[in-house]
């Protein structure tokens, strides 16, 4: 698959977390800014303030079968962008029974466009088995506790700065718009291939965001072999 391309102005911020046995989780969010070039004493500066802000937030709404990593931020201006970062292990400290490791909090975005195919949205691996009200809803306790972790990780990620680079808001990246097809195979199947946006990357402005009162699934996370 082609490389993307750069998208000025905009950071890539990767939360790094540990599900059960499976170390490589991640959650990832993109964000406006303000300033030059950033470089990557800034962006490690930037990644601690952020990290510092959140840690707490977060392992007060995770299991202890889940613990944070850090927190990763890479500038997506070009293809040789800065990548600054703060890690280090936070492990829950939430009460109750583990939930599967594919369980997950559905954080969706609003954003102004409309298009098919997608909302933007997070999946965090937060919550324990006390924390549903059934088993295809959150409590409505918890449902209020993410939307205000939401509201402070927002916040300490607007709130950070260094030298004279600053967070503006949360975007979301449209990199992809309709498709072309591709080779035809046996039997005259032509596979959809994503086409890039012409001319540039669609950057939209997240207006909100709120938990989906479902619990969502990330498979990958139960590391099945088959």
């Amino acid at each position: 698959m082609a490389a993307l391309p750069p998208v000025a102005n905009v950071l890539k911020l990767t939360q790094l977390w540990a599900v059960g046995p499976d170390t490589n989780a991640i959650t990832r969010t993109f964000w406006k800014y303000t300033g030059g070039t950033p470089t990557t004493a800034e962006l490690n500066a930037m990644a601690g303030s952020i990290f510092g802000s959140i840690d707490s937030t977060f392992a007060g709404l995770t299991s202890s079968s889940v613990s944070q990593g850090g927190v990763v931020l890479q500038d997506l201006a070009s293809s040789s962008g800065a990548e600054g970062q703060d890690i280090g292990t936070v492990a829950g400290t939430r009460t109750g029974t583990p939930l599967p490791a594919g369980c997950a909090v559905l954080l969706n975005l609003t954003i102004a466009r409309r298009y098919r195919g997608g909302k933007p949205r997070i999946y965090w691996p937060l919550g324990v088995a006390g924390d549903l009200s059934g088993p295809d809803s959150w409590s409505p306790a918890f449902q209020t506790a993410v939307n205000n972790a939401y509201s402070s990780f927002a916040t300490a990620v607007l709130a950070a700065s260094s030298g004279g680079i600053s967070m503006v808001e949360q975007v979301n990246l449209g990199y992809y718009q309709g498709y072309t097809l591709g080779p035809a195979q046996p039997g005259g199947f032509r596979k959809k291939v994503p086409a890039l946006v012409p001319g540039g990357t669609h950057v939209d402005q997240v207006l909100s965001g709120q938990i989906n009162p479902k619990p969502g699934s990330q498979r990958r996370r139960n590391l099945h072999s088959k």
